[in-house]
């Protein structure tokens, strides 16, 4: 790419920044200049350490930043290496002033839906599986909800397509990854009776809905308490599973006996996926 004609670069000054290979021992070393940060949040570090460990980490003109007594910016970044113990290429800069510390990472936050870009309908219910087969609280990163759809973009998209509403409270992500995986371990017939029925549940065609789905709404209209064995999204996607299910159409009641073993035939439907071509 060439240079903006609109860029003078003789007009300003040179901005002294280099292509680092940081070791955890250079890390820790910076560490020891880390004296205006912010406070450290171990969400973020987690965050990074998985991004570096799954080796999706990329150098770009967000690194590391020294005023001349000072670490600016990176602490998160320095001590996911730490860490992880490995070392990472970073862009470093040096001799900045210490009062850009009060203007820095305050622009408008890159989301998931940004990275990918993707429909949050189809986003959402994705990262909800991700975090359903990993058990982890950090957010996933883009390249670990890419992988999840690799194998659930056509049930999701079968999903969306379903209807044109998003349906506030019957639509979110737990429900809908709950039908998508619902799909992806359906044969043809059930396939199209799951979608049947997602767009009965959606638009709210109750004469439409089959019992058990009936039986879900009721079970959904509710609500859930702290008697309940997990979290609310837990709750909501065991109750859209069981809700689906082609084989049990004709039971009326929904009821989440076990959560935990819920939960699992869910990821045992998607690890099947991965498996066994899509048919």
């Amino acid at each position: 790419m060439t240079i903006p004609n609109s860029i003078n670069l003789a007009q300003y000054t040179p901005v002294t920044g280099r292509l680092v290979l940081v070791t955890p021992d250079m890390a820790r070393e910076w560490l020891t200049y880390n004296n205006i940060n912010r406070r450290i949040r171990r969400p973020v570090v987690a965050l990074y350490a998985a991004i570096m460990r799954a080796n999706h980490w990329r150098a770009t003109h967000q690194g590391i930043a020294f005023s001349s007594t000072n670490l600016i910016d990176g602490q998160h970044r320095l001590l996911a290496i730490i860490e992880l113990n490995i070392s990472q290429w970073m862009m470093v800069f040096v001799e900045q002033q210490d009062d850009t510390f009060g203007v820095l990472d305050h622009g408008y936050n890159r989301t998931l839906r940004d990275d990918l870009r993707e429909d949050s309908r189809i986003v959402d219910p994705a990262t909800f599986i991700h975090r359903l087969l990993n058990g982890r609280h950090v957010g996933p990163t883009a390249f670990e909800v890419q992988a999840v759809l690799r194998s659930m973009r056509d049930p999701l998209h079968a999903i969306l397509n379903a209807s044109g509403t998003s349906a506030k409270d019957r639509g979110v992500a737990p429900l809908r990854a709950a039908a998508a995986l619902r799909w992806i371990s359906a044969n043809a017939p059930d396939r199209a009776y799951i979608v049947g029925q997602w767009h009965a549940w959606l638009t709210l065609d109750i004469p439409a809905m089959s019992p058990r789905v009936q039986g879900m709404l009721k079970r959904i209209d509710t609500g859930f308490s702290s008697k309940d064995p997990g979290s609310v999204s837990e709750m909501r996607t065991a109750i859209g599973w069981i809700g689906l299910n082609p084989k049990r159409r004709s039971q009326k009641k929904v009821i989440v006996h076990n959560l935990s073993e819920v939960l699992e035939e869910m990821r045992e439907a998607f690890r099947d996926s991965q498996e066994v071509p899509n048919a």
